[in-house]
């Protein structure tokens, strides 16, 4: 208990103080690009599939800074090596590009930013075998998407910042058991339009 008190006041102090130097401002556009990795499970093999993710989101900030909307597209690649019936080993690659329109609640707005967001969108995957026909090479399935993208950025100046995101995401239908991808991505942004808060540090 004693340390619950301190603790709450010093978030209590943190957030107010956010308000004076917010870096999130009100009307304006981000642009943000993202690279990095992610990490899921085969239903197919129930090995590990890693790869790499790349992608952007475009975002307009509003409710005085509380709030991001937009849209994100993001391109998802990963591979796993399994063992046919003949004993031989095969690469399958799986990639997939979903579309998100987001929402992201800003609970941390100062030089350092941090915010957590909801998206929903669809999902195009295709699951590539290595060898066989045209016909056994790939199969491709479209559904829906859901990500949860978890947000901290810090705030070059108040026009660019460098970002770090973690997103678990559920795409409908794909060769990944229960349908899960975590990616782990860092990212460049780009701010403009709006005021600009001269009371940014």
């Amino acid at each position: 208990m004693k340390r619950i008190i301190p603790t709450t006041a010093f978030l209590s102090i943190l957030l107010v103080a956010t308000v004076a130097s917010a870096q999130f401002r009100e009307g304006t556009t981000l642009l943000t690009f993202d690279v990095g990795s992610v990490l899921a499970t085969s239903e197919y093999s129930s090995e590990d599939v890693t790869g790499t993710v790349a992608g952007f989101t475009l975002e307009k900030v509003l409710g005085r800074g509380t709030f991001n909307a937009g849209l994100a597209v993001i391109w998802v690649k990963g591979d796993e090596t399994v063992k046919i019936q003949d004993g031989t080993e095969e690469k399958i690659t799986y990639t997939s590009v979903p579309f998100f329109l987001t929402g992201r609640w800003n609970f941390l707005n100062s030089s350092f930013a941090a915010n957590i967001g909801l998206g929903i969108g669809i999902h195009s995957s295709t699951r590539k075998l290595h060898e066989g026909t045209t016909e056994e090479l790939a199969s491709t399935t479209i559904g829906t998407a859901l990500s949860i993208p978890i947000e901290v950025a810090y705030f070059v100046d108040p026009d660019f910042y460098l970002q770090a995101v973690y997103t678990p995401s559920w795409m409908d239908g794909t060769p990944l058991r229960d349908d899960i991808a975590h990616s782990f991505a860092l990212g460049l942004g780009f701010v403009w339009g709006g005021e600009q808060d001269t009371t940014a540090k």
